[in-house]
């Protein structure tokens, strides 16, 4: 069974807004633009979408948008 990791950004996920006009996907993508450019470790795994979801508390497809904006 694959161990899971501590989401290591969780304050990432108290600063999405859900009120504001910026769609959630725009707010993930700043966030996880965040998250890579302070990445330390060039060995470790970035998360999984599950993780993803988990930590922003958002969708898959949320998440899947805000990485195809990345790319």
């Amino acid at each position: 069974m694959k161990a899971k990791r501590a989401p290591a950004a969780a304050a990432e996920a108290a600063a999405l807004d859900r009120a504001s006009p910026i769609p959630l996907y725009v707010q993930v993508r700043n966030r996880l633009l965040a998250m890579v450019g302070g990445w330390t470790d060039p060995e470790k795994r970035f998360f999984s979408d599950e993780e993803l979801t988990a930590m922003f508390g958002v969708s898959r497809a949320t998440v899947r948008e805000a990485l195809a904006e990345l790319v």
